[in-house]
């Protein structure tokens, strides 16, 4: 019995240290997976399939490297401290906390936190100095640092505020990556990443603001829709619309007008969700 129960110590300290330091990890037990078993599908359809689909229309030549991955690991590794600091201390400061960690992770969190730190911090400086390496620009890895005073200032405010700070954390989350994929900077890479801020970070942000989170609903939302209950249908008209804006102003431009279809692929992918609440439609 003696042995099981130290088999069991040993897994969940196992468990504990590939959530807090392998980049993804902790998104996917703490953000994904709560959300459904298809929460990493949902993860995949609404956030990586776009990026990288952003990323190759930007860079053909480069998305078929390693500089790609890079670049996602490297955003989720700043990002996760962003959530290890939330659910981790923030949660000391509120009486009605949501607790995404059980008590063991907590532990195992408060015993070893600078080790945690600095180990997501080491991967910081190692991509750094690699993306460096790969001609990224000081101002973009300046830019890639900035995500965790950022979202210490999230996570040591509460209010309406917060709302704001919403934009700004996704567009990191999505935009980043194509900063950091390529030191090509052209024209295809500036829409790629004007689109791809349409597509989800703005939205995300008027959603919010439309009474998300069970906030009440800011004024100048009113103007997208009435309620946070008619976000199915406004997702829907917004990618239409955005869809068609996007390409006449590509048309205007005289470009390919193939980067509509990140829009088009989020109008698919709302459409399917609409009567699908497993696969992420809330």
């Amino acid at each position: 019995m003696g042995t099981t129960i130290e088999e069991k110590r040993l897994e969940c300290k196992h468990h504990s240290m590939l959530m807090f330091y392998i980049p993804f990890v902790y998104a996917i037990k703490t953000r994904f997976l709560r959300r459904s078993k298809l929460g990493v599908l949902v993860w995949g359809t609404e956030y990586l399939i776009p990026v990288l689909l952003a990323m190759y229309l930007a860079n053909q030549e480069a998305f078929f490297t390693i500089q790609t991955l890079l670049s996602l690991v490297g955003v989720y590794n700043f990002y996760e401290i962003g959530y290890i600091q939330n659910d981790c201390e923030t949660i000391k400061k509120e009486k009605h906390p949501t607790l995404r960690i059980s008590p063991s992770g907590l532990a195992y969190y408060e015993k070893y936190k600078v080790i945690i730190y600095g180990f997501r911090l080491v991967i910081g400086v190692l991509l750094s100095c690699i993306f460096i390496y790969w001609n990224v620009s000081y101002v973009v890895i300046l830019s890639f640092w900035s995500i965790i005073p950022i979202y210490m200032l999230y996570n040591g405010i509460r209010g309406r505020i917060n709302l704001y700070f919403i934009v700004v954390l996704t567009a990191y989350r999505y935009c980043m990556p194509l900063f950091l994929f390529t030191s090509t900077y052209s024209q295809n890479w500036g829409i790629s990443i004007l689109v791809l801020f349409l597509s989800y970070p703005i939205i995300k942000l008027i959603e919010i603001c439309s009474g998300g989170k069970g906030l009440p609903q800011e004024r100048w939302t009113k103007f997208f829709m009435s309620h946070y209950d008619k976000r199915f249908s406004f997702r829907i008209k917004y990618y239409v619309t955005l869809s068609i804006g996007i390409c006449l102003f590509l048309l205007y431009l005289g470009t390919s007008i193939q980067f509509c279809i990140i829009p088009f692929y989020f109008f698919l992918l709302r459409l399917g969700q609409v009567n699908m609440p497993k696969l992420g439609a809330r």
